[in-house]
């Protein structure tokens, strides 16, 4: 029987293939599930267009079939339950409730579907370091810039070059008070995603060649650009606070017991936080400061008829704020089902002093110390600044379980952890060479040799 010969070349032509592939599907996917941001494609069919981002985790497990890299396998599904582990404390501090008060069904529902998008989240994440490794962040971003790209073009259309123009210098020139064009375009997740992206290629992106460089600033202005555009005030100072925090930590020898203590400061904050919300104290602060809570106030006000502040709060359960509003709604008391627009006060509401404790210890603690023992300080320290600048926005927002908010909180340092590194210098990671180079090696040792005997 004749042996067939494959030219390495043409393996090396169908991984190329492959992981073009691989590219092009993911970006897309990612792009159509971002579409779904679209606020007249939201209000029609949800979150329905999210689901496009199973292609990914799908593309994934093809090119794992087809060839395989277990040691990357291997290392992507690592995270699976350390991220995993946080998706449990709702469940857990909200069994009780759920089974003992059977008018929570609708809250169980909800709290049950967004537990599934997070599990999303998280297969997503660790599908595309598996594929891209560190390059994973650069076509995320691709895939949703793409998306809010291509709607803000639609919007275009619809208000007309002009009057959308208008609409921005207006939203620009009052301090981020949008309408028309500017305020459809205004997509909360990926407003706030951004700030994100921006602290990791402003401290944390490869920039040591001028290729990489300039592929860094490029990112840095585009992240600016989308920024402006969605104006969400609070992202501006929240991205240089959590850049100063990266510039300091970079600079500090022993940063796990760094990270301890300033984990532990902000799970006592959150407390703080909470109980300055629930005593009546911190709205008349932020007015004498001058701070607009654009009806923030009348939420915060509302919920603290709902708990109380002890040690011994069990929490409402998962998701039970949002029956909470909807009863608000029905009263007359609010025109339409705002969120509460305060994640700590959210979590302590729903899920107890218990759930607010295991959610910020998995976070603040737990988390930075796993990032700086398994990976590296750098890793962990990235971790911390982007958990800096969410946690900033979860004082006035519900980012916490927003879709991409929480796939880029969890990627980005999975990606940066596959940068391997020699001495604080970016390494390439050894591979067994290709028969050519071996033939092409063994042809010189033996030139050498001849060379040598003629002498």
């Amino acid at each position: 029987m004749r042996e067939t010969l494959i030219d390495p070349r043409e393996r090396a032509g169908e991984r190329s293939l492959l992981a073009g592939f691989a590219v092009l599907f993911s970006v897309l996917c990612t792009l159509l599930a971002g579409i779904g941001e679209w606020r007249t494609l939201n209000d029609q069919i949800g979150a329905l267009p999210k689901l496009f981002s199973l292609g990914v985790i799908a593309c994934a497990v093809l090119c794992f079939m087809i060839k395989p890299d277990y040691e990357a396998a291997k290392k992507a599904l690592s995270f699976l339950p350390v991220f995993f582990v946080l998706l449990l404390v709702p469940l857990l501090t909200s069994f009780v409730t759920w089974v003992t008060g059977l008018e929570t069904f609708g809250s169980v529902a909800r709290g049950m579907e967004k537990l599934v998008f997070q599990g999303v989240t998280i297969l997503y994440s660790v599908s595309m370091v598996y594929m891209f490794g560190e390059k994973a962040v650069d076509w995320f971003f691709l895939g949703v810039a793409g998306a809010n790209l291509a709607i803000i073009l639609i919007e275009i259309r619809n208000y007309g070059l002009a009057e959308s123009a208008a609409s921005v210098m207006r939203g620009l020139l009052s301090g981020g008070e949008a309408e028309g064009f500017m305020r459809a375009i205004e997509l909360h997740d990926f407003a706030f995603l951004y700030g994100q992206f921006a602290v990791y290629y402003l401290m944390f992106a490869p920039g040591k060649t001028p290729k990489e460089k300039k592929r860094r600033a490029l990112h840095v202005a585009a992240c600016l650009f989308f920024l402006l555009l969605a104006f969400k005030r609070l992202v501006f100072p929240a991205v240089i606070m959590a850049v100063v925090l990266a510039f300091i930590l970079g600079k500090l020898k022993k940063i796990r017991p760094w990270l301890a203590a300033l984990g532990v400061l902000c799970v006592i904050g959150s407390y703080v936080y909470v109980y300055l919300i629930y005593s009546g104290r911190l709205v008349p602060l932020m007015q004498q400061l001058g701070i607009n809570m654009m009806g923030r106030d009348t939420f915060w006000t509302n919920a603290g008829r709902y708990y109380e502040f002890s040690v011994f709060w069990r929490g409402l359960g998962f998701e039970a704020v949002d029956t909470l509003v909807n009863s608000w709604v029905e009263s007359g008391l609010i025109n339409r089902p705002y969120p509460l627009h305060n994640d700590y006060l959210k979590v302590f509401v729903e899920l107890g002093s218990l759930g607010l404790a295991l959610w910020g210890g998995i976070q603040y603690i737990f988390y930075p110390q796993y990032w700086a023992s398994r990976h590296s300080a750098r890793c962990a320290v990235l971790y911390f600044s982007l958990l800096a600048y969410m946690s900033v926005t979860y004082m006035t927002d519900n980012t916490a379980f927003y879709f991409w908010n929480s796939i880029a909180l969890r990627m980005i340092p999975m990606a940066f952890s596959f940068r391997k590194t020699v001495s604080g210098e970016t390494a390439k990671s050894w591979k067994p060479p290709e028969p050519e180079q071996l033939a092409a090696a063994v042809n010189e040792i033996e030139e050498n040799g001849r060379d040598g005997q003629r002498q």
